[in-house]
């Protein structure tokens, strides 16, 4: 749901009052994101900023970073047990940490862990497995003590009683430039200012977001996230 902002402005019509014809792919495996702006056949991709990081740091390719639509980790922990939440809790226990999203889960979830002085030499990661699969290993009870997790995945876990949330990200891990548009530099300087016209769309979704309750989405919800808990979307969006 950390995307809302760009659907917003698509189904108000925001890119197109910009002169823009927005169409979104979303490609598996993800990387192919990469292959697509590269030749040419999309403009721009969104995703985790260490991308771009990465590659202009070894100066592999440079790509230019030019709109942030999500400003906190969209992430939840969620454990077997209810009660009170200390993050040395982790320490000596097992942490499923899905890697379908690429590595930001598990370098932020690391982060956060050494900056509440968590002892990671004890604990259990097992973190190169897709989100479905440890979510269904986690829910049957047979897999980790934790799992740290989406949103969506997190709230399907509670819906089914099968674990509780003692953490969600998006207030004890700060701001951080989750996901952010990237694109090459040959579109970053196009005379046609696509980037900077699609930023302004961005924007102006995220002002319609903020000025708006989550029961204003349920079309998006029921849209975008088909068989997802209408209630607790919107309690999420309202968060």
């Amino acid at each position: 749901r950390n995307y809302l902002p760009q659907y917003i402005a698509e189904k108000n019509g925001y890119f197109e009052d910009l002169g823009l014809k927005v169409e979104t792919a979303v490609p598996n495996p993800w990387t192919k994101v990469l292959d697509d702006i590269n030749s040419g056949d999309y403009h721009a991709a969104c995703g985790g900023i260490w991308v771009r990081n990465m590659y202009t740091a070894h100066n592999v390719r440079d790509y230019s970073s030019f709109a942030k639509i999500s400003s906190r980790c969209p992430f939840k922990l969620v454990s077997r047990q209810e009660g009170l939440f200390n993050w040395k809790d982790l320490e000596g226990k097992t942490i499923l940490v899905p890697a379908d999203g690429g590595a930001s889960a598990f370098i932020f979830l690391m982060g956060t862990l050494k900056k509440n002085n968590v002892d990671t030499d004890s604990i259990r990661f097992i973190h190169d497995f897709l989100d479905h699969m440890l979510v269904e290993c986690f829910s049957n009870g047979t897999l980790g003590d934790y799992i740290f997790t989406q949103a969506i995945s997190a709230d399907k876990i509670t819906d089914m009683n099968r674990g509780f949330i003692v953490a969600e990200m998006a207030t004890e891990g700060g701001e951080v430039p989750w996901s952010v548009y990237y694109s090459t530099i040959e579109v970053a300087h196009d005379e046609r200012n696509l980037n900077g016209r699609f930023a302004l769309g961005i924007q102006k979704g995220l002002d319609y977001l903020l000025s708006h309750e989550g029961k204003d989405f349920t079309e998006i919800i029921s849209e975008k996230w088909p068989g997802s808990n209408i209630q607790t979307s919107v309690e999420t969006i309202d968060r």
